[in-house]
């Protein structure tokens, strides 16, 4: 019995020094975290942007980024005080409800502000760039939904209403 406990701790020692080991060797290598929008930005390379353009999207991004923090820091307020309110076991189904809502109002009106701004992006686009993105917005859309699942308004190929189960 007490050679077998042994050899476990030995194997399981192996294991533990080997996985760091192959942490050190492959460090720099293989996928890191992408943040928000590497993709994004992965696809104007595609669009073989002008020094103008994209000095004009910087200035775009950050002009949207600032108007947008006063609801982003709300969204973050409401959240936090959601999860308060649940993490206290006495949560009021009614006031939760309502700060649901709040964040979800201050969501919509963030994703339009980005939209409008993506809008005045695609403006200062050339006639072939217009193309090239139009041609790159099919292609991810024939690509499906991804891990986060389908947006809600887009439906799937099938004309049923409601969700499928």
């Amino acid at each position: 019995m007490f050679n077998r406990t042994k050899w476990a701790a030995a194997a399981l020692a192996l294991a533990v020094a080997g996985t760091g080991t192959l942490a050190l060797a492959n460090e720099g290598e293989g996928h890191r975290f992408r943040g928000r929008g590497q993709g994004f930005y992965r696809g104007l390379r595609a669009l073989d942007l002008t020094d103008e353009q994209k000095a004009s999207l910087k200035t775009i991004m950050q002009e949207e980024r600032q108007a947008s923090e006063p609801q982003r820091e709300q969204i973050r307020t409401v959240r936090e005080q959601i999860r308060t309110l649940l993490d206290s076991g006495k949560a009021d189904p009614a006031e939760v409800g309502r700060l649901t809502i709040q964040a979800h109002t201050l969501g919509t009106q963030l994703r339009e502000q980005h939209k409008r701004a993506f809008e005045r992006f695609e403006a200062q686009l050339t006639p072939e760039q217009k193309a090239k993105l139009d041609q790159m917005k099919q292609e991810r859309e024939q690509r499906g939904p991804g891990r986060r699942g389908p947006r809600p308004d887009h439906d799937s190929d099938d004309d049923t209403s409601g969700p499928a189960f």
